[in-house]
């Protein structure tokens, strides 16, 4: 059997006609037309499964004149009040408020720009700018066009509103420049039709105000006052097509001409349709219904919206409307639009109550707006791939042929007010009904089937299955369960009882059967029930149904447990945490390829795959399911049944769908302010705190959409919701992603936003670079400061230090002087004149130089030898000559370059001299020497005397002589010293070759200032 397949588009795609004619159409209702002619002109026609949206969702009007999808994808709807636009959740409703300056709202269209263009009731234009309606810029021109009415018939928007056509009744086709300039196509006749198309478009109007349309009549024995012929002329792409003197009008009818197909027309003139095709009339055919939308598709099949309550006609072809071969869907309504979506789904623009919407794999449904008398379908028979028969909530049976379409009452069942089950026996050809009584059609006649029971007769069959080899039935109801065996169909199998209810009895292909009670799953076995509820917790519950698989799996309905697949010892379960729609089913049905079709009062579920990899697909009234309360379920090859409390749908076995729509980032939001999203936004670092709103267009889920999202590629987290908030985002590069997941469980593709947050001031490149170079300033500040201080206190130490040189070098000169002082003494009182006034006056040079060496903290070697000179010199005449002296100088040295403290050596020299020669009448030597090693001057002091004892050094005479000289010193020569190597004084004494004392030599080490 060919069926037609819901799972593609209704009509197959083709060339976009936009305003004016329809979209194209899905492939679905073309291919199930072809199949089934005889549902053209049936008793009952099958519909989609249509989603209504009128005021009640939210919609501004359920008068309704256009539908239109943007470049984005949503739709637009307009209306008598405003313009709708739908995204699948709600509608944005746009009005007066929001620029429009008049509410009724006649024809939409895109510009090249993407904008939507809509022309008002008055004959005016607006687009949208943005979120803002604004009025067509030669709006001011129209006015002197409006003639006798103000209704504007239709317009077309060339560009991005550069050149805009408008029709006008009174002036017919008017072309406006961008400028305001018009250019109109006049003609030489008086009055006449111009129909004008332009980029898929088509508009028509007249020279004659609609006041001045006469009755017209074709029949040529009126006066000819009342006949009247009006020349057309068409102004295609390439061409002008004139027909003069071909058609007539009434007053008061529709004068309309409606593109097709490229090259083809409908001229609707009062009661006739001409059909016109490439510039030649076809033929003419009467038809006095109003015509407010019209389409032909490219596989030939024709589409009419009509007035008055007429509904939606569908032609297979053009030629079947002049045999009136036509199905309809929504009868009852005024059609004034239809529009297929991008995804194949339709649309249907009515006058009176909203919009009907279809997805493209919608389902189809037989109720009572198709012609059943009853819209609750309770139970479902196949009798073979064209019949099958439906028991419904009101008793009644019917045979349905879902290729001619014809739909047969069956003779009314006598005490039945509501069929149960249905079942139709091949073997026999015979069909059974039950509930409390189970029935058999013979003769046309319904005969209550009885089997005697304990000389009782019974009846009752709520559940009719069939034995695998189809050989036997088994009937299961309130009092218990039986079988019908054989030919005749003989009773046996008998467990009855009024605490025997059973729900279903199925056998397998072992012969073994399986019976499904309120206190779970038994086994009938040589003629007793034995209890199977410890083979799986769910089997304690109350079984509902039962079915067979293929490969002889059990599959087991339950009512809270789900569905339990058993086979050889081996257990699955499927519940709500596995998809099914719920865990209280209601009937079980498997088809030939072993897909398992679960019903409950949540849905239908569709369950493929094997062991441990099952799929469970939902189908509910999201997806167009008339009622969520499956009663039945039955398939013929890939065509599913599904008896509902809604109606009777079918379908092709569900097919996956790989594509789920991108959402779209419809704004974001930081700190409550709008992003400019044209562009890779970049944020201030107190622009931190972000609200990204998104959603994708798939309205086919009825605004059921899971969306899962992440920032710069972390984990995803999951959500219904169509927005997420940020606080506090990290400065730096962001990248937010978000995914949509379409009703078989696909992801989309992500939707990428990527920003930058700014970082603050002090975070920025520049600013580091800036604290880098400040924190080395600052460093080289202070390290500049403190250098200067160090050097400022190193300058304030030597200051210190030169001072307590002078103090030491002060308290040096009164010792001296003392010593020179008591030589001249003794030289007095030992009445030696001459050498007093000799020692008086070397002693007054020596002062004298000591004077001005005092005056400077260092003095140069040259005058320190000068000074030691007059000094020995001067120490010689006190002691007459007892000692020698010598001073050496290295070669080395430059005794004038080399600076040295003043009478520093002297108290060492003295020594020498007093301690040296002190106990010899004559032969006193002292060597004086001067030498460089390293960074010093190195001098030695040696002499004959005695040697170096303790007691022999000043620093260890009795206290009661005190003697300044050594420590003077020793404390001079510290305060010298500034580097590692301390100035310092060595004493030892001297040894001859033989072993005896040769004298003293006191080695003393100054530190020399470095020069550069």
């Amino acid at each position: 059997m060919e069926t037609a397949n819901p799972g593609t588009a209704f009509l197959p795609k083709q060339v976009a006609f936009p305003q004016g004619l329809f979209h194209g159409l899905p492939a679905l209702l073309l291919g199930l037309f072809f199949c089934f002619p005889g549902w053209l002109s049936a008793q009952i026609n099958p519909h989609p499964a249509f989603r209504q949206y009128s005021t009640d969702n939210g919609l501004s009007s359920s008068e309704i004149y256009d539908i239109l999808q943007d470049r984005n994808g949503y739709i637009w709807i307009s209306s008598d009040n405003g313009v709708s636009r739908f995204d699948g959740y709600g509608f944005r409703n746009y009005s007066v408020k929001d620029g429009l300056l008049e509410n009724v709202i006649f024809r939409m269209q895109l510009d090249t720009a993407g904008r939507v263009w809509m022309q008002a009731m008055g004959g005016n234009l607006y687009y949208l700018a943005g979120d803002t309606i604004l009025p067509y810029w030669n709006n001011r021109v129209l006015k002197d066009f409006k003639g006798g009415s103000d209704v504007y018939p239709g317009f077309i928007v060339e560009g991005a509103g550069e050149t805009v056509h408008v029709a006008a009744w009174g002036f017919g086709i008017l072309s406006i420049s961008r400028y305001g300039a018009v250019k109109t196509y006049r003609h030489e006749e008086s009055e006449y039709f111009q129909v004008f198309e332009k980029n898929g478009y088509a508009i028509s109007s007249s020279n004659l105000k609609k006041s001045e349309l006469k009755s017209f009549s074709i029949n040529q024995r009126k006066s000819p006052d009342q006949i009247y012929s009006m020349p057309v002329f068409f102004y295609v792409p390439g061409a002008v097509w004139s027909f003069p003197q071909k058609f007539y009008s009434s007053n008061g009818k529709q004068v309309e001409a409606f593109l097709l197909a490229p090259g083809q027309y409908f001229l609707k003139i009062a009661d006739e349709v001409w059909y016109i095709k490439n510039g030649s009339v076809h033929w003419q055919h009467h038809f006095p219904q109003v015509i407010d939308h019209a389409a032909l598709m490219t596989n030939g099949q024709l589409w009419l919206g009509l007035y008055g309550q007429q509904g939606l006609k569908i032609f297979p072809s053009v030629d079947a409307f002049r045999t009136d071969e036509a199905s309809t869907w929504l009868p009852g309504e005024s059609v004034s639009y239809f529009l297929e979506d991008r995804e194949g789904g339709i649309w249907i623009a009515t006058n009176k109550n909203g919009v009907f919407y279809a997805p493209a794999d919608a389902l189809w449904v037989y109720d009572r707006a198709t012609g059943l008398r009853d819209g609750k379908v309770t139970a479902l028979a196949i009798k073979n791939d064209r019949e099958l028969y439906l028991g419904m909530g009101n008793g009644e049976v019917w045979q349905l042929n879902h290729q001619t379409g014809k739909l047969n009452q069956l003779p009314g069942i006598p005490t039945l007010h509501f069929i149960q089950d249905l079942h139709y026996d091949r073997q026999n050809n015979r069909l059974w009904a039950g509930n409390s009584i189970l029935y058999i059609l013979q003769n046309e006649q319904w005969l209550r089937k009885e089997v005697d029971y304990q000389n009782r007769l019974l009846s009752f069959g709520n559940r009719i299955t069939e034995s695998p080899d189809g050989t036997g039935l088994w009937v299961s109801g309130h009092i218990g369960f039986m079988s019908l065996e054989g030919a005749n169909l003989a009773p046996g199998n008998f467990r009855i009882g009024y605490d025997q209810r059973t729900y279903a009895v199925q056998e397998d292909y072992a012969g073994r059967v399986w019976v499904g009670r309120p206190k779970g799953l038994f086994e009938w076995k040589n003629g007793a029930l034995h209890e199977r509820q410890n083979l799986h917790p769910a089997f304690s519950l109350r079984v509902e149904d039962m079915a067979l698989m293929p490969d002889s799996s059990l599959v087991i309905a339950t009512k809270g447990g789900g569905v339990v697949f058993w086979k050889a010892g081996q257990f699955e379960q499927l519940t709500t945490d596995q998809g099914l729609s719920a865990d209280m089913l209601e009937c079980l049905h498997v088809d030939a390829q072993g897909v398992v079709w679960a019903g409950t009062l949540n849905g239908l579920n569709r369950i493929s795959g094997n062991w441990g990899k099952r799929r469970v697909e939902q189908i509910t009234v999201s997806h167009g399911l008339p009622s969520n309360e499956i009663n039945r379920i039955r398939t013929v090859g890939e065509t599913v049944w599904v008896a509902t409390s809604g109606g009777l749908v079918w379908f092709s076995s569900k097919k996956y769908n790989p594509f789920s729509p991108r959402p779209i980032l419809e704004s974001v939001l930081a700190n409550n302010q709008a992003v400019d999203l044209t562009q890779a936004p970049h944020l201030r670092p107190n622009q931190n705190n972000l609200r990204i709103n998104f959603l994708a267009l798939n309205f086919k889920m009825n605004g059921q959409i899971q969306y899962r999202y992440r920032m710069d590629g972390g984990p995803w987290t999951q959500t219904a919701n169509r927005a997420v908030n940020y606080a506090e985002l990290p400065p730096g590069k962001r990248l937010f992603e978000v995914q949509a997941e379409n009703e078989d469980g696909v992801w989309s593709e992500s939707t990428a936003l990527g920003f930058v947050i700014e970082p603050p001031w002090w975070a920025t490149w520049w600013a580091r670079a800036g604290a880098i170079l400040a924190a080395f300033l600052l460093v080289f500040g202070l390290y500049k400061y403190r250098t200067g201080q160090l050097k400022k206190e190193n300058k304030t130490q030597r200051q210190i230090a030169e001072l307590e040189r002078a103090a030491l070098q002060a308290q040096m000169n009164p010792h001296f002087i003392f010593n020179c002082l008591n030589s001249i003494q003794n030289f007095i009182l030992q009445n030696e004149k001459q050498a007093a006034i000799q020692y008086l006056g070397r002693f007054a040079s020596l002062i004298r130089s000591m004077l001005n060496a005092s005056l400077a903290g260092k003095i140069m070697l040259e005058e320190e030898v000068q000074l030691l000179n007059n000094y020995l010199e001067l120490e010689k005449l006190r002691f007459k000559n007892r000692f020698s002296f010598t001073v050496e100088i290295a070669e080395d040295l430059d005794r004038f370059e080399t600076m040295i403290p003043p009478l520093l050596l002297q108290p060492y020299v003295e020594n020498a001299v007093l301690h040296g020669i002190s106990g010899r009448a004559s032969g006193g030597i002292v060597v004086v020497s001067f030498s460089k090693k390293a960074n010093g001057l190195v001098v030695r002091i040696q002499d004959n005397g005695p040697g170096f004892t303790p007691a022999t050094t000043q620093e260890n005479k009795p206290k009661t002589h005190k003697s300044f000289g050594m420590t003077i010193t020793k404390n001079r020569l510290e305060l010298l010293a500034t580097g590692k190597e301390k100035s310092r004084v060595n004493l030892k004494t001297r040894y001859a070759e033989n072993g005896g004392v040769a004298g003293t030599e006191v080695t003393i080490r100054i530190e020399l200032p470095r020069t550069n």
